[in-house]
Parts: structure tokens; sequence; C-alpha cells
């Protein structure tokens, strides 16, 4: 098979077919990988009858990327081109005894998760799939609690102690359930693609966590209590309401990589290099005039910015 991963666009072909299918809405493929969101439903619906006439239904692969497009952009999905894509599904089903038995159940897990979202799919709103951070294998699958319905269940179980990865990913979330807080042996929490304007104190209990998501929400602060985390490795904070670099980000010496990009901030302050591992930032899509030298260069920070010119 070309997927050397389990999610639906873990390999090589899918990549392919993912190019070819941007080219065929006039954008370069670049560019699209430099700002997903110069892919638009306008795009997609203006060249459909080009996508559609050059797209083989018989290629469950490309039918299986232009859905994900679909999903993605919210554009338009007639009922005939849904069932397509939902019978290249139900054919990777017919194949999965093809994948390696430790990724099996994780690929049922991203396929079912794609077919749900195609059923249920109303052109309403975009939709996201299921991303799964730092889950490689079937046994890592154990200690992972997935959607807002198995975390109810999961917290009136024995088993909530040996969770260590949380993923409330597009859950319709306007706040963070209180209970998240008492999951003390958690590791890797994320909880993007929600509407959650604020993160509680009860945060700072968390003192295991090593990767925090919280991309596409309308958050604008960290509470003071977030200095406690001083394991956290990864922050991602995407497309959110931040005005400033946030606060309290100065005890996290193991924090190596911090995206702060699609916010809304104009300066970078000097004590951000009390990050003594930062490896990586992103600010790309903010409202930064200038990189201050101490950050730009520094040699050991790989920086994604994007200028705003007067």
């Amino acid at each position: 098979m070309g997927s050397w991963s389990p999610t639906i666009m873990g390999g090589d072909d899918q990549l392919d077919a993912l190019s070819y299918l941007i080219s065929m809405c006039g954008i370069d493929y670049n560019d699209y990988l430099e700002d997903k969101k110069v892919l638009t439903k306008k795009k997609i619906e203006n060249n459909l009858e080009l996508i559609m006439k050059n797209l083989d239904i018989d290629d469950y692969i490309y039918l299986q990327v232009f859905g994900i497009l679909v999903l993605e952009t919210g554009s338009y999905l007639s009922d005939d081109l849904k069932q397509m894509i939902l019978n290249s599904i139900d054919y990777e089903f017919s194949q999965i005894e093809n994948w390696g038995e430790d990724i099996r159940e994780l690929r049922k897990l991203y396929l079912n998760d794609y077919k749900n979202k195609i059923l249920s799919y109303d052109q309403i709103q975009k939709t996201h799939l299921l991303e799964l951070k730092n889950l490689n294998n079937d046994v890592e699958l154990k200690k992972t609690c997935i959607g807002i319905k198995n975390f109810y269940k999961l917290m009136e179980s024995k088993e909530r102690d040996s969770i260590i990865n949380l993923n409330l990913d597009s859950s319709r979330l306007e706040s963070i359930p209180e209970q998240v807080f008492s999951l003390e042996s958690l590791e890797i929490l994320s909880i993007e693609n929600n509407s959650i304007r604020a993160i509680p104190k009860s945060i700072g209990r968390l003192l295991n966590l090593k990767e925090i998501y919280l991309g596409n929400n309308s958050i604008s602060m960290l509470p003071e209590s977030f200095t406690n985390l001083e394991s956290l490795e990864v922050l991602s904070l995407f497309e959110n309401n931040f005005n400033q670099v946030p606060k309290y980000l100065t005890n996290q010496q193991l924090l190596w990589e911090l995206d702060l990009s699609y916010n809304n901030i104009e300066y970078i302050p000097k004590n951000i290099l009390k990050l003594s591992s930062l490896n990586s930032i992103s600010l790309k899509k903010n409202n930064l005039k200038i990189i201050p030298s101490f950050l730009e260069k520094n040699p050991n920070i790989k920086g994604d910015y994007f200028i705003i010119r007067d």
C-alpha cells in the first residue's frame, strides 16, 4: 500500500492526489502548504466541473482526498459523490488486513471518523478530521480517550487513571469540562477546533502535561497557574485571539515548540528567551511589523514569521 501512516492523509499517494486537486483549483501547491486558507469553498465550487471531469472515480485515494477538501472548506457535496466517497472508505475497510497488526485498530479509528463525518456532513460548517497527536500504534491507543462522549464514560470508570492522551477536538465545546483537570496522569491534551474562550486556572493541576493543543478557539490569555506546567514541551495556540505573546510562559524550560500563528500579536518580548529549550516558534499571520534581532539572529531557534509591511 502507498500509505505508511494510519491517518487518512498518511502516504505519498495521498499527497500526490492532494497536489493534483489543489492545482485543479488554480492554486499553487506551495502556496497551499504555506497557508491552507488559500483553498476556499468558492475556489472548489468554481472549479468543480473541471475537478469532476479529471477526477478518477475508480481511484479511492483521489476520492478520499477530495472528500477531505470538501469537509475542510464546507463545499458542496452531491449525494452521488458522497456515496462514491463512502464506497471508497468501505473498500479500505475490506483491505484492513493488509495493514500491520500494530496500527490496524488505529487505521479503523481514522476510517470510522472520516466515514461518520461524510455521512453527517451538512455543508453548514467546516469539518475537521480526527488528528491524534503523537499516537503511532495500537498500544498507545489503549491509553487514549477520544471524543466528549467517551470522555464522560471514562470519568465513571476505573480506567481514568491510566489515560495519558485526551483528545476533545471538534467537540463543539465552549468551555473545558472541569473533570479534565482531575486526570493528573495526563501528558497530552488536545482541544482544538472548538469555541473555548478561557482556560481555567485548574489547568495548573496537570503537572505531567507535556503537550497542549488549543488551536482554532477564541482564547486571548492564559491563567497564571500555567506557570506550574514545567514539564511542557509543545504548546499550540494557533488561530486564537491573542494580542500579545501569552504571559506565564517563563517557567517552561523544556518547551521546545511554540505555535502562535494566526493571532493578532504585534511584537515579541525579549523575555521569550527565558524559554531556554525553545527550538521552533511559529508567528506567521500575525500583525508583526518587525522581528527583533534577539530572535531573528538566534541560531538555536527556527522561526516561521510573516511581517506586515506599511
